[in-house]
C-alpha cells in the first residue's frame, strides 16, 4: 500500500499555489472564523465540574450526571468519556480525507491538548490518550483525563 500525500502536500504541488504561501490558503469565505475554530480546537477552552478537568466544547450536564452515577467517584474514567472525541467523526463531509490524515491530525491535536492543559492547569497531569484508525475501524479517536 503507497502512503497518500497529505492535504498540505497536495496543496503546495497544485500549480495554482506554486508562488502563494501556505497560509494564504486561509483566505477564503469563512476564513478567519475558520482558524478561530481550528485555534480553539487545537487549544481548546477547558472546564473544572466536581474535580473532573473537562473540554467545554463537549460538556452536557446531563451526560456528565449519567457517567457519574455509572462511575462513581472514578474521576479519570469519567473524564476519559467525557474528553472523548472522534476525529473522523469531525470531518465527515470531507472526501477527500484520508486515514493517514486523520491519524495525524489526531497525534497532532494531542501535543496541543497537552500545551492547554499545562497552561490552563499548571501541575496537574494529564494523559493524551490517542487511538489511530488502523486500532479503531471508526477512525482515530483522541481524549485526555487526570493521571493518578
Amino acid at each position: 500500500m503507497t502512503k497518500s500525500t497529505n492535504f498540505v502536500d497536495r496543496w503546495r504541488k497544485n500549480p495554482e499555489n506554486r508562488d502563494a504561501r501556505l497560509w494564504s490558503a486561509l483566505d477564503r469565505p469563512g476564513g478567519v472564523g475558520s482558524a478561530l475554530v481550528v485555534a480553539n480546537f487545537f487549544h481548546p477552552r477547558l472546564i473544572e465540574i466536581d474535580g473532573c478537568v473537562l473540554l467545554a466544547e463537549n460538556y452536557d450536564g446531563d451526560i456528565f450526571s449519567r457517567w457519574r452515577e455509572q462511575l462513581g467517584t472514578a474521576r479519570a474514567r469519567i473524564e476519559e468519556m467525557m474528553n472523548l472525541v472522534n476525529i473522523a467523526d469531525l470531518f465527515i463531509n470531507d472526501s477527500e480525507a484520508t486515514a493517514e490524515e486523520l491519524d495525524e491530525l489526531a497525534r497532532t491535536v494531542g501535543r496541543h491538548w497537552r500545551s492547554a492543559l499545562s497552561d490552563q492547569f499548571p501541575g496537574r497531569e494529564f494523559t493524551i490518550g490517542v487511538t489511530t484508525s488502523d486500532v479503531n475501524p471508526d477512525g482515530p479517536e483522541i481524549t485526555f483525563y487526570s493521571a493518578g
